[in-house]
């Protein structure tokens, strides 16, 4: 198991969002977080990075504990976290954007470098002397995913990816994790588009007020028309 997160509470000051969510995460799997707009998906991201540091429960990495330490640990230790509002630096061009965030890795196979990068986001090659402010939506959040890459994480969080992206972008999207799906990055996926998500995931939790109420398999969700109506109004 690479990911182990335990019985955790996380608070915004007076604010209550996560009461004891808890899940798992295997090697080389894809893990949705499902759920309606502020059940705490966003949060129990926040809370494994250490952005938002629980107030009780265990998260582990590897076996090895987590939960507290500093944001740049966390992320030194394999965890790359893209959230939701992208937040590249417009400044910068999309080159010098991917190479603030080289890390050098102690892997001998499956390094990013630029060449893997534009093999996998095809459309930022041709870019990469523009400002990461001049770009399309979709093209800053491929920049962002490429980006958080470039640090060679072992476990990649996204946050709401398909977030305002015209659906033909959505769809390449989804092909751009798949390929990563298929060379064995782990992902936590935290998503509204509940199809985007079934597509890419090996399994499943939904969130409800802060609390996992389902965890399963794509394929025992999918049988069960209940569950999606039940929390995802689908």
């Amino acid at each position: 198991m690479i990911l182990e997160v335990d019985n955790i509470y996380t608070a915004y000051g007076l604010s209550q969002v996560l009461f004891g969510v808890s899940l798992r995460v295997q090697e080389g799997e894809v893990i949705s977080l499902l759920g309606r707009n502020g059940v705490g998906k966003t949060t129990t991201l926040r809370s494994i990075m250490g952005l938002t540091p629980p107030k009780s429960g265990s998260i582990r990495w590897r076996k090895e504990e987590i939960a507290g330490r500093p944001t740049y640990e966390i992320s030194r230790l394999g965890i790359g976290f893209v959230p939701e509002d992208r937040r590249i630096f417009s400044d910068l061009t999309v080159w010098e954007n991917l190479d603030v965030a080289i890390r050098p890795s102690g892997k001998k196979e499956n390094v990013w470098t630029l060449g893997r990068i534009f093999a996998l986001f095809p459309a930022l090659e041709p870019l990469q002397k523009r400002k990461g402010g001049y770009l399309s939506g979709g093209e800053q959040q491929m920049l962002t995913i490429a980006r958080t890459l470039m640090s060679n994480p072992d476990l990649l969080l996204l946050d709401e990816p398909s977030e305002g992206l015209a659906p033909l972008v959505v769809h390449q999207l989804g092909e751009q994790i798949s390929k990563l799906r298929r060379e064995g990055m782990t992902i936590l996926l935290c998503e509204q588009n509940t199809r985007f998500s079934l597509d890419l995931s090996d399994r499943l939790y939904i969130l409800e007020k802060g609390t996992v109420k389902y965890e399963g398999t794509v394929q025992d969700f999918r049988k069960d028309e209940k569950i999606g109506r039940a929390y995802l109004a689908i």
